[in-house]
């Protein structure tokens, strides 16, 4: 049953403010005349009482969106907590609740509405949902593991999150190609998809594994990063190459290939770089350069 909380008391000091006057002008002999002083007057006040009604009402204005986007028949959002208040009772870190929160470090999670649409996401990701939506189970060829798909008219929320969401479009004929374990969630317009890496050198030495992701047809897609999507740099290529020395590449779009290429072609005169991710055609390439500089914090799962 909903109670109501009660606030604090409220104490009103009123001050009754007397005007200065004149004193009279027959006033009696021997006598001297003392005005009229202010009086203090305190009121005590009933406690205001609000409603846990009231209080649930205000979750809104806790919850803001970040970043949205329209798809076929679906629409995704990103909604980031403003604050976390309930630290009295559960099982949580309080040392570490104070570190996100000196950090800036927000709870994040997804929104998704259906309009007779679909889409699919990561096994477990499901939170709660509202309206007419049904689960079914599809063996996609994303990883080893049979995604939970959904269709139907209403609202499904993803667990929340302390890392960071990026949404990316798909389109007709742009390929996205995205790195193994990024993938969170995508609408079912959007055809998902398990690529080997070409060459022998580029899945020995390119440091994405034998397998990447590839998304095509359109609509939206869901990825889930450890740097927030202001750190992320999108590198416009337009028949050139770009070479990267470390494995922070996310993803590329269109006609971009991917290999791996020794920075030294001297024999005699070597640089000390090494290797390098070099990615060649005309497309978009997304970068994460932060991404060496944050330790590994052990992040706890909503």
């Amino acid at each position: 049953m909903l109670g109501r909380s009660r606030t604090q008391q409220n104490v009103v000091v009123q001050q009754n403010v007397v005007q200065p006057q004149q004193p009279p002008l027959f006033a009696p002999q021997n006598q001297t005349y003392i005005p009229p002083q202010p009086t203090t007057t305190i009121v005590y006040q009933e406690p205001v009482y609000i409603s846990t009604l009231e209080r649930v009402a205000n979750f809104q204005n806790n919850v803001h969106v970040t970043e949205s986007t329209q798809g076929v028949n679906s629409s995704v959002e990103i909604e980031q907590y403003t604050q976390l208040g309930g630290l009295d009772g559960l099982d949580c870190d309080p040392n570490k609740m104070y570190l996100y929160q000196r950090l800036n470090q927000k709870l994040k999670r997804v929104k998704i509405t259906l309009n007779n649409g679909g889409f699919k996401t990561r096994q477990g990701a499901l939170h709660y949902m509202l309206g007419d939506v049904e689960i079914s189970a599809k063996k996609e060829k994303i990883g080893k593991k049979i995604k939970p798909h959904y269709k139907g008219n209403g609202i499904v929320y993803l667990e929340a999150s302390w890392k960071h969401f990026l949404i990316v479009r798909v389109e007709e004929n742009r390929p996205v190609v995205v790195d193994r374990g990024i993938w969170f969630a995508s609408e079912d317009t959007v055809k998902v998809e398990r690529v080997m890496v070409k060459g022998l050198g580029t899945m020995l030495f390119g440091g994405e594994g034998l397998f990447q992701q590839k998304c095509t047809g359109s609509g939206w897609v869901v990825l889930e990063l450890e740097v927030p999507p202001e750190e992320v740099q999108r590198m416009a290529l337009n028949n050139q190459s770009l070479k990267v020395d470390g494995n922070f590449a996310i993803l590329r779009i269109g006609d971009v290939d991917f290999t791996v290429t020794n920075s030294n072609k001297n024999i005699l005169h070597k640089t000390g770089e090494g290797l390098l991710q070099t990615f060649k055609g005309t497309g978009e390439v997304w970068l994460c350069p932060t991404m060496d500089f944050y330790p590994e914090y052990n992040i706890p799962k909503s």
